[in-house]
């Protein structure tokens, strides 16, 4: 009994451990780093279709909460009652937050060119957004970006963002 008792606090141990190491892995985002322009990143544009891999796709983050997303691409979209490809293009707001406990940035659309609003509202978005969207955000010492799932996200394909530089 007491070998047991033992084998599960050293188990607890080990998974809390775990837990503190994933978590570790993700450093803390300031609202001001996500500021200013991201463009889309060479990595994803190898999996789009031709026509989506040549736009110039860029998610513009303003430090008044506000956004202009042009030319986000979308594989499988349901618009005007089917599914097809879709770029995303529009503006509206945005605030840093959280997802399925991993740290994303909430877009609320309160304009998106070419779609229809659907009368269900999503808790999860503002009263006035026609469209809500999560982009999720990758953050370590080593690396940053952000990200939104093409599809399935068991397909792996990840939009991809990078920060442009000042001044581009």
């Amino acid at each position: 009994m007491e070998q047991t008792l033992r084998k599960s606090i050293f188990i607890g141990f080990i998974f809390l451990l775990c837990q503190l190491v994933i978590w570790g892995c993700q450093t803390p985002i300031e609202q001001e780093e996500l500021n200013g322009t991201w463009r889309l990143s060479s990595e994803s544009r190898s999996f789009l279709s031709k026509e989506f891999s040549e736009l110039d796709t860029v998610l513009q983050l303003e430090h008044n909460g506000t956004f202009i997303a042009q030319d986000l691409p979308q594989s499988s979209f349901f618009v005007q009652g089917e599914w097809q490809e879709f770029i995303m293009r529009g503006h509206g707001t945005w605030k840093l937050g959280t997802h399925q406990n991993r740290p994303v940035v909430h877009l609320n659309f309160q304009e998106l060119e070419n779609y229809t609003h659907n009368q269900q509202s999503s808790k999860d978005f503002e009263e006035n957004s026609i469209y809500g969207f999560y982009v999720y955000i990758y953050h370590n010492p080593s690396e940053f970006y952000l990200f939104y799932y093409d599809n399935d996200p068991d397909l792996g394909r990840e939009i991809r963002f990078r920060k442009a530089e000042k001044g581009i």
